[in-house]
């Protein structure tokens, strides 16, 4: 016969029995009164803009709510100033598009008819268009947009998918691309400026392969400047660039690119009725004509062994050391930079400038940045 508890057990097992309960809900017919939770389960988000539907659950008594959503608001208030994920996308979209040459307090900021956003004209600035909802990308917790980085050119566009904080990254990285594609359009001297009035420009762009990229230093990279001998920027047309690029597919993109052997001989080559007026780090002087070579032939031009120049420092390897010394730099042990590193920089693209067009013409990109170039690479 069991044994009859007192009433002080009883009260203790009905405690007892309490804090096991965990079922969660309305009152259940089933359980008694003193059975019922002791706990509430909230809906919650620290912010409903950027979570949009999404709802995370917190549980306890009214008095722990309060505790834990402040203090997820907090955190999430910190780490949203730390890493930019509070950022109003919309709003960091109007100060991108011109470079945040309008973010700059009106006591510093240049005056609006000398903005020149991206390196071009106000009017070439770039835009996006939503291609989801506010309501969607909360929900799926990303967004996809299209991107022009000149909104004048409609044809020119690319979809980026991210968060917030994700796509101001890979726009930023557009515009990176499109700056270094979009280069000064310089003269090497007024005399030869005098001569080669508004000449088209072909440029050359080398770069080093990533496996090779010692990871103390940045990549190496080149670039050969040639005039387009016989042409203006009237005369130029799609035809004649089309012919240029398939000759620079022929000299520089087969065999995987052609490779420039950098080094710390300094060869010059001056042939101003040939178009070439330039110079670079050799290995020797043996590299620097096979280069030189190439360039020339793109327009049917001879090298011509008098035209090149070349200079060697008597302790190069002492006057622009491989491995540069270490010193402070802002308070951290640093490796000064190289002057002429020794490296193998491959073609990566060319570029045809011409006088009164925004943006070079591609002829050719071996990298597939460039998503309209003349001539394919393969």
């Amino acid at each position: 016969m069991a044994t009859k508890k007192t009433w002080e057990q009883q009260i203790l097992q009905k405690i007892e029995e309490q804090r096991k309960v965990t079922y969660l809900g309305a009152a259940h017919p089933e359980l008694s009164p003193e059975e019922h939770p002791n706990f509430k389960v909230f809906e919650y988000t620290p912010n409903k803009s950027l979570d949009g539907d999404k709802r995370y659950y917190l549980a306890g008594p009214e008095w722990s709510i309060m505790q834990q959503s402040s203090m997820i608001k907090a955190n999430h208030d910190i780490l949203g100033q730390r890493l930019g994920f509070t950022l109003d996308f919309e709003e960091w979209f109007t100060y991108f598009e011109y470079e945040f040459l309008n973010a700059i307090p009106p006591r510093n900021r240049p005056p609006k008819a000398q903005w020149k956003p991206w390196g071009k004209d106000v009017k070439h600035r770039p835009k996006k268009k939503n291609l989801m909802d506010k309501k969607e990308a909360g929900r799926k917790g990303f967004m996809v947009i299209e991107f022009w980085p000149d909104r004048t050119v409609e044809n020119d566009s690319k979809r980026l998918l991210g968060t917030p904080t994700q796509l101001m990254m890979l726009l930023m990285n557009e515009m990176k691309t499109v700056k270094t594609e979009v280069q000064v359009y310089g003269m090497p001297t007024i005399a030869y400026q005098e001569t080669h009035r508004f000449v088209p420009q072909i440029l050359l762009y080398f770069m080093e392969d990533l496996e090779d990229v010692d990871s103390n230093f940045a990549p190496v990279d080149g670039t050969i400047k040639a005039r387009v001998i016989g042409e203006t920027y009237e005369t130029i047309n799609e035809t004649k660039a089309k012919a240029l690029a398939n000759k620079i597919k022929a000299e520089f993109a087969a065999s995987n690119g052609y490779v420039w052997r950098k080094g710390k001989v300094i060869c010059s080559y001056t042939d101003n009725e040939a178009g070439l007026k330039t110079w670079g780090p050799f290995r020797d002087k043996v590299d620097a004509q096979n280069l030189y070579t190439k360039v020339l032939s793109i327009q049917n031009k001879t090298f011509n062994p008098a035209k090149m120049n070349f200079k060697e420092n008597a302790n190069a390897s002492e006057a622009y050391p491989t491995i540069p010394p270490t010193k402070q730099i802002y308070g951290e042990s640093r490796k000064l930079p190289r002057s002429f590193p020794v490296a193998d920089v491959r073609f990566v693209r060319a570029e045809l400038h011409i006088w009164g067009r925004p943006k070079p013409v591609i002829l050719i990109d071996r990298s597939g940045v460039s998503k309209q170039p003349l001539v394919t690479a393969n």
